[in-house]
């Protein structure tokens, strides 16, 4: 299981880290050992902060699609008297889009 609060850690020792690769996970070792109670604690605010911001950034990228969708059948059915077509007639051929 990933740990995101340890992978936040590590990406900010990783910011400020001016060692070589071998020695970075014992550095970040002893980095994490000489962390004051409040440091974690506002690491940990902004790790969550951080992993809500990315989590709602996904859902809104899972929607964009099904929004894209919706417009189309918005700007049908404010043409549909052009070629005789009714609400119901754009909501079932979205829908079938949806389901696919």
């Amino acid at each position: 299981m990933k740990n995101y609060f340890e992978d936040f850690l590590k990406e900010k020792h990783a910011k400020n880290y001016m060692g070589t690769d071998d020695d970075m996970p014992d550095d970040f070792e002893r980095w994490v050992g000489e962390l004051d109670t409040q440091k974690i604690l506002d690491f940990g605010d902004e790790a969550i902060r951080r992993n809500r911001i990315e989590a709602m950034e996904n859902i809104l990228d899972s929607f964009a699609p099904h929004i894209r969708g919706l417009r189309e059948m918005l700007s049908k059915i404010e043409s549909h008297n052009e070629n005789n077509t009714t609400y119901e007639d754009h909501l079932e051929e979205f829908l079938k889009k949806l389901t696919k």
